[in-house]
């Protein structure tokens, strides 16, 4: 079984927020939900996880971050180099923002997550490494 079969996310606070986007000033809250919004969402994973960042895989052997454009992230799995959209990933994060997210029902959530369960383990690093989760 996966390490990371359920995890909860932290209320995205602007505390939070502002420590996970340091490296910019001025950062964009929504002050009716002070939630995240995407563009501060690819920034922190694109600073905290560089290009060439190898993860250690909860299911087995590691991950790595291949490269990132305007709106997909290109990770490596083996041979295989799938990508997942920003959006994608911001969407499910906001959808289980306080509340405990599993394997099981992201699948259900996005037909994205559900063609590759790979992207369910990648959607758990990231958030783990830009710290808005907590297993």
């Amino acid at each position: 079984m996966d390490t990371f079969s359920s995890v909860r996310f932290i209320n995205l606070t602007p505390r939070i927020i502002s420590a996970i986007v340091a490296l910019h000033s001025n950062p964009t809250i929504s002050s009716r939900e002070n939630i995240m919004n995407l563009e501060m969402f690819k920034r922190a994973i694109i600073q905290k996880i560089p290009e060439g960042t190898i993860l250690k895989n909860p299911l087995k052997g590691v991950t790595e971050i291949v490269s990132y454009t305007d709106d997909k992230i290109e990770y490596r799995r083996g041979e295989w180099k799938p990508k997942i959209c920003f959006y994608e990933l911001y969407n499910a994060v906001i959808h289980y923002q306080g509340k405990c997210l599993s394997s099981r029902e992201l699948t259900q959530f996005s037909p994205v997550f559900a063609a590759h369960e790979c992207h369910c383990s990648v959607l758990f690093m990231l958030i783990t490494e830009i710290g808005i989760v907590r297993g």
